[in-house]
């Protein structure tokens, strides 16, 4: 919510009215593919907190080296469905002709760091399950912070506008994926093993009818 309120007030008062209209007519096709995103990665995250509550480490550390791989399945198709969905939904939505292009280049450049959110949504899901909820808040604080700086910085010195705003806050996320990727590596129970890697077909099914229901129940709402 604070990326999006961020965005609306430097936006509005930075680029002027057109701008400000053209985000809020994007909102809610960025929260769909946003949710539907989340969902897909709590589903996830349910066999990992099975796995480490039953201290089952080895098949904790397959299940994550599994995730790893779907997440990147589905983070590239789902990039490419949303680019392509994202001005049919604007126009489904009778969004005004005169703004958009600004929409569409709000949607464009978030859904093409789709990757970085299911890397972040992921990361922060997994530490969670691993009772550590301290690492993932202070990483949307520190993304919180860096959109705000970023967006100032893109918007209102570069001028680079609606634009601007996107990209701030695809850096944004991408920080905290890395702050929570810092906090894993020093997990002795995630310390991966070539072995780890290896295909593992019935956890993959498994995962996915977690993560599928979960994310088609969140698209479904938004």
């Amino acid at each position: 919510q604070l990326y999006m309120i961020v965005d609306t007030m430097i936006v509005g008062r930075g680029v002027g009215i057109q701008a400000l209209t053209a985000l809020g007519a994007a909102d809610w096709i960025n929260w769909m593919v946003l949710w539907t995103i989340q969902g897909l990665t709590q589903g996830f995250s349910v066999l990992i907190a099975q796995e480490f509550g039953a201290n089952h480490i080895a098949a904790l550390r397959k299940t994550l080296a599994m995730i790893v791989k779907l997440c990147l399945l589905f983070g590239i198709f789902i990039t490419a469905a949303s680019l392509l969905a994202a001005k049919p939904l604007l126009l489904l939505l009778k969004t005004d002709p005169t703004i958009i292009g600004g929409s569409q280049t709000y949607l464009y450049v978030q859904f093409s760091g789709t990757l970085v959110i299911i890397a972040y949504n992921m990361a922060s899901a997994v530490l969670r399950c691993l009772g550590d909820s301290r690492t993932p808040l202070l990483a949307i604080v520190i993304a919180s912070v860096a959109n705000i700086v970023l967006d100032l910085l893109f918007v209102l010195v570069f001028h680079w506008g609606i634009f601007g705003a996107a990209v701030a806050t695809v850096i944004a996320q991408f920080f905290s994926f890395l702050f929570c990727v810092h906090a894993m590596r020093k997990l002795e129970i995630l310390q991966m093993q070539p072995a780890d890697w290896q295909n593992d077909r019935a956890v993959m099914r498994q995962l996915c009818r977690l993560g599928v229901s979960t994310a088609l129940q969140n698209g479904i709402i938004a």
